[in-house]
């Protein structure tokens, strides 16, 4: 499956899926952990919307999200196609932002070391 979507190659995508629905919602690469794409991330993600179309015709599932918090539709508004996009907005795929894992931000003045560094923002003349 994942080569045929990699190809565009919807002929054989649609005759390997009525075969395949173990994996129209697998992880990508199922032994690491961390890849939590599915097959219709790499599909919005070329775009192809041919073959976007035949991953929901075979239920796959617009809201599962990458390790990341990705959905499909983050994949597509990146490759910018919108018949994508609006494909998988009219599956249901959810509007919301991705999750993003970033780094804390510390409080003012918890990383300074030395107590004569100002904590706070001062005004320069």
């Amino acid at each position: 499956v994942v080569e045929c979507l990699c190809r565009g190659d919807i002929m054989r995508l649609a005759s390997l899926l009525p075969h395949a629905s173990d994996v129209i919602n697998a992880p990508l690469t199922p032994y690491y952990s961390k890849d939590l794409r599915t097959p219709l991330h790499l599909a919005a993600a070329f775009p192809s919307l041919s073959c976007t179309q035949l991953l929901l015709w075979y239920s796959a599932n617009v809201k599962v999200c990458d390790a990341e918090g990705q959905s499909c539709l983050c994949y597509a508004r990146l490759s910018g196609d919108k018949d994508v996009i609006d494909l998988l907005l009219q599956a249901g795929c959810p509007e919301s932002s991705p999750v993003t894992h970033t780094q804390a931000v510390p409080h003012s003045g918890v990383l300074n070391s030395s107590p004569e560094q100002p904590t706070s923002p001062t005004h320069s003349e």
